[in-house]
């Protein structure tokens, strides 16, 4: 997804072939409607506040330990003027926690508008623990921030679309997609 969208182009975060008959019911239904160019734009609703506010931006959307092994390479993840919208699986919350952490000490980490976490496949005291780095991310970054997105590694997995601009309103926990992906 990263070397496309510096190419300016759109492409799709969503599930591949092998998860697809793990899907949910709904994720089935929008990742079929994506592949027969039925869309009426992308909405993605509750979705859990954790810090207030409004941004619009450019979807940067991947998965977090993959963004974080790129930063201070030349395919780093460009973050200035972007949403990021952050998934992972069978990551510890020890590595979460760094993981963000690097995140907030990248040179563009100010300029980021919103993000957007999915599944991080993380459950019981794991999930509290990585909830707690969450917020120390949101405070120091100081953009709207939220959870429950649907994107991820398990049975709840939405195409969401790479490039485009999109506004996030994490007071009604909501992302709306601005632009259409076959422009």
């Amino acid at each position: 997804h990263l070397l496309l969208n510096r190419l300016g182009m759109v492409s799709f975060h969503g599930p591949n072939v092998t998860t697809v008959p793990n899907l949910d019911p709904f994720s089935l239904l929008r990742l079929a409607d994506l592949l027969l160019g039925r869309t009426d734009g992308f909405r993605y609703d509750g979705l859990a506040p954790v810090r207030g506010g409004r941004a619009e931006g450019t979807l940067l959307v991947g998965n977090l330990s993959i963004i974080s092994a790129l930063w201070g390479t030349p395919y780093a993840a460009r973050l200035a003027g972007s949403i990021l919208v952050l998934e992972d699986t069978g990551e510890a919350p020890y590595r979460i926690d760094r993981m963000l952490t690097q995140l907030s000490m990248q040179a563009e980490a100010a300029e980021v508008r919103g993000i957007a976490f999915g599944d991080l496949s993380v459950r019981g005291d794991d999930a509290l623990l990585v909830m707690r780095a969450i917020r120390d991310l949101s405070d120091r970054l100081k953009c709207p921030v939220v959870t429950n997105f649907p994107a991820g590694h398990g049975h709840v997995n939405y195409p969401v679309p790479v490039g485009l601009r999109a506004l996030l309103d994490a007071d009604s926990g909501t992302l709306c997609v601005l632009e259409e992906p076959w422009g």
